[in-house]
């Protein structure tokens, strides 16, 4: 989901701000053939990644971000979205899975 193909934060018109467009569309899509979505949060926006991100085309980044107040922003602003798009009672029959590579959140 934090993927700049899904978020868009570099995206001119949107002035560094999250987009949620192609996750909003792709979820009701889903929903539309009754199918509840699986949200994976994960991928380290661009905002907080530290820049040595180059998996595969859509250069996901797994990296610990930079500034985690501001990665909990993300998350929250997103979340908010979802419930005040699709409603309190319909997100919270989907799954979530946050950030799917825990084993790098290791203390230093």
């Amino acid at each position: 989901i934090f993927n700049d193909e899904t978020m868009y934060f570099d995206a001119p018109t949107n002035e560094k701000r999250a987009s949620y467009f192609n996750a909003f569309s792709t979820y009701e899509y889903l929903i539309s053939i009754g199918v509840r979505p699986v949200v994976e949060l994960s991928f380290t926006p661009s905002p907080v990644n530290n820049g040595t991100c180059d998996h595969f085309y859509y250069k996901g980044c797994e990296t610990v971000p930079t500034n985690m107040t501001l990665y909990g922003e993300y998350v929250q602003n997103f979340t908010t979205a979802l419930k005040e798009h699709f409603g309190v009672a319909e997100v919270s029959s989907w799954y979530f899975e946050v950030y799917n590579e825990a084993d790098l959140f290791v203390p230093s």
